[in-house]
């Protein structure tokens, strides 16, 4: 898919991601929106507070537990669904 637009697992404020979460844990079809990024890391990862859409609620939560819904090819704009 080409040169990706920035490295992941890094996110800026209005991504839409789903939670990967942990091993017993993995809801596909909750949507959540990244709110903001904290300069905290944890395990080498950046922190980043999700707004999730189905429950309402805010979490914090490090990169590696969440992937991006969507990617765009920055040489040709187009749009890539993850769906695991």
């Amino acid at each position: 898919m080409g040169t990706p637009y920035r490295k992941m697992p890094q996110f800026v404020v209005g991504d839409l991601v789903y939670f990967l979460g942990h091993d017993h844990y993995r809801d596909s079809n909750e949507l959540g929106i990244v709110i903001s990024a904290d300069a905290t890391r944890a395990h080498g990862d950046l922190l980043y507070h999700v707004f999730w859409l189905g429950r309402g609620y805010t979490g914090q939560y490090s990169g590696g537990q969440l992937l991006l819904v969507y990617e765009i090819d920055p040489q040709t704009k187009n749009i890539t669904l993850n769906k695991w």
